[in-house]
């Protein structure tokens, strides 16, 4: 596998269902299985019971009440990162190839 580095963005928007949604369709392919607890509460905005304590699973810090980060599968990349903050903003990331290694890459540079 080649080396990979993370893209994040922080996304601070009053549209957060409809952002996920995009994000979602275009980058993710699941993963985790609390992505649809995710989906069902961030998305569709109808949690079902027991979804607060999938997500619950997923925080990162113990003091944490509303954040938490879900790594997933990405249709075309390496890896998916969507976290919540604890202030409702979102950062999304992708793994991509490392462009310094990345095989075309090198062999462009090659004598």
């Amino acid at each position: 596998m080649p080396p990979t580095v993370d893209v994040y963005i922080l996304v601070r928007t009053n549209e957060r269902a409809a952002v996920l949604s995009r994000f979602v369709d275009r980058y993710v392919n699941g993963g985790d299985p609390r992505f649809d607890a995710f989906l069902r509460t961030f998305v569709s905005q109808n949690p079902a019971p027991g979804d607060d304590g999938a997500l619950a699973d997923l925080r990162r810090d113990e003091s944490a009440v509303a954040a938490f980060s879900l790594y997933l599968r990405a249709k075309a990349y390496e890896g998916a990162i969507i976290t919540i903050t604890e202030e409702g903003d979102l950062v999304l990331g992708l793994s991509l190839d490392d462009p310094e290694t990345h095989p075309r890459r090198c062999s462009r540079l090659r004598p």
